[in-house]
């Protein structure tokens, strides 16, 4: 199925602007970075 097909048959579902998923969003990446920041990878 080509992208095309897949938004004519409707299973894209709409969005809409949440900004507490954002705002949450943003801080566990931030979050994540602090950890990874004292992870000494090899």
């Amino acid at each position: 199925m080509n992208f095309e097909d897949f938004i004519k048959k409707g299973l894209a579902r709409r969005t809409f602007k949440d900004k507490s998923l954002a705002k949450a969003v943003l801080q566990n990446s931030k979050e994540d970075l602090k950890f990874l920041e004292n992870l000494k990878i090899e």
